[in-house]
């Protein structure tokens, strides 16, 4: 049990609301589907003021759902090709 508690604790997940920079606060997700963008969409209402997102994804993945969901709390929408 302390090995499951200690392994957890040390465990990240890399590009999942991870802060890059403070000023301009930045964050980083990689949410590519349906489910992925309504977690991240509620993050962004509970824990953030004012957003403007860059959002980019690739052709096989459900853009049109998961950018609805996403982009709903934002202040601004930036896409870019990746």
């Amino acid at each position: 049990e302390s090995a499951i508690q200690t392994g957890l604790k040390n465990t990240a997940f890399s590009a999942r609301f991870q802060k890059l920079g403070e000023h301009p606060l930045v964050y980083v997700d990689g949410a590519h589907n349906l489910e992925g963008a309504q977690g991240l969409a509620h993050t962004l209402e509970q824990f953030l003021g004012k957003k403007v997102l860059l959002i980019g994804m690739m052709a096989d993945k459900d853009d049109g759902h998961a950018l609805g969901a996403v982009c709903r709390p934002a202040d601004a929408v930036i896409c870019v090709p990746v």
